[in-house]
């Protein structure tokens, strides 16, 4: 199957020399591509988006990530338990697959989908793709959307474009 994203479209001026959006996108568009979750949210409220997650999820029952110098912190839920965005991807995943929800003080900065094969799902790519091109079209002062490899792992991280110097941190799986 060939897959073909689409991004935002741009206008250009009548000497095709200078570009700007040609859609005035907003949170409110991420909103709802994301079931309600935007950047900036606190832990609580994320959750509160998502179903069946307990109550109780706040800044200091997260934990750490440890990937980055600053204080962030994340909390995961199985991909398998988010029905909004398992939807978006038809393909197989591995059953260890999950989306990590990532903190700072300022609330919800990235949403990293990591794609696990296993016996039942060898390649993850598909799904990956099928993810990916969902964010594509979001314009780049919304969210930032970036696919890589990360040893097996299918990574899809979704950032918030004001995230500053966190947006480069890309996640490195650690060898099992």
């Amino acid at each position: 199957m060939l897959h073909l994203f689409v991004p935002p479209p741009l206008e250009w001026n009548n000497r095709t020399m200078i570009a700007r959006p040609g859609l005035q996108q907003s949170a409110h568009d991420l909103a709802l591509i994301n079931g309600g979750v935007v950047f900036g949210m606190t832990p609580d409220q994320v959750a509160n988006q998502i179903p069946n997650m307990p109550a109780g999820t706040s800044w200091n029952t997260l934990r750490s990530a440890r990937e980055y110098l600053s204080d962030v912190r994340y909390f995961w839920v199985r991909l398998d338990d988010l029905p909004l965005w398992r939807a978006i991807m038809p393909s197989c995943i591995g059953s260890a697959s999950y989306a990590a929800f990532l903190f700072t003080g300022n609330g919800l900065f990235r949403m990293s989908f990591r794609l696990l094969p296993d016996a039942a799902c060898p390649s993850v790519t598909s799904a990956a793709v099928e993810l990916f091109s969902h964010y594509i079209a979001v314009g780049p002062s919304v969210a930032l959307g970036v696919r890589y490899r990360s040893m097996q792992a299918e990574v899809v991280d979704v950032t918030d474009p004001t995230a500053g110097s966190l947006i480069p941190v890309r996640w490195r799986m650690s060898p099992s």
